[in-house]
């Protein structure tokens, strides 16, 4: 079964200056704070980036699509490489830009995830996907930021910024550190063990 669901934040800029954001992907590492290098610029549909990332101290390089790119309304991603593709047949992600009154813009960014199996659609209910919502809202508050940052209508100050974006990555590495446990505990239940998983983030 599908798991499918968004999120949404309203950002005080029109639409294009968003998508300015959004399909600069040079700024990437300013608003997702696991990316720390990526080979991705002007995002177009059909368009590929690879993206160094680090999750939990762990490195890993992903490959997504852009799948679709519609100037001012919608952006689409499609998951090609990476570690969430062990649990997932197909990852996906949008944001979607609706303009709002007082040159206001609504962004709503829809996820998709395919499990491989009933077990990792369970794991994922049942202990990844609190995280994962947080570390969502994390990137749509960073993208907020660095969209206002831009036209200096940001409320907050440097050290206000520095502590914001630290917040927002440990909530990824959270997030992150629960998928590794996840997996093990995937492949022990196939195997038959009934070991403790938590015991396995020492290792």
């Amino acid at each position: 079964m599908t798991i499918k669901g968004t999120h949404e934040i309203t950002i005080s800029t029109p639409p294009d200056e968003v998508w300015r954001v959004l399909e600069d992907s040079t700024l990437l590492p300013a608003w997702v704070p696991m990316v720390k290098h990526t080979t991705g610029l002007r995002e177009t549909a059909g368009s590929t980036r690879t993206c160094e990332v680090e999750w939990n101290g762990r490195r890993d390089e992903v490959s997504e699509r852009c799948t679709e790119a519609t100037r001012n309304e919608r952006i689409a991603w499609a998951l090609e490489r990476g570690m969430l593709l062990k649990m997932f047949s197909k990852v996906s992600f949008a944001f979607v830009l609706k303009k709002e009154q007082s040159e206001a813009t609504r962004v709503t960014m829809e996820y998709s995830y395919e499990p491989r199996n009933f077990i990792t659609s369970l794991l994922f209910r049942v202990m990844m996907a609190r995280k994962m919502a947080t570390m969502r809202r994390g990137l749509l508050a960073n993208l907020r930021r660095v969209v206002e940052e831009r036209l200096g209508q940001s409320e907050f100050g440097i050290d206000e910024f520095a502590n914001t974006r630290g917040s927002a990555e440990r909530q990824s590495q959270r997030a992150i550190m629960a998928l590794q446990v996840e997996t093990k505990i995937e492949k022990r239940t196939a195997a038959g063990f009934q070991r403790d998983p938590l015991s396995d983030l020492s290792e």
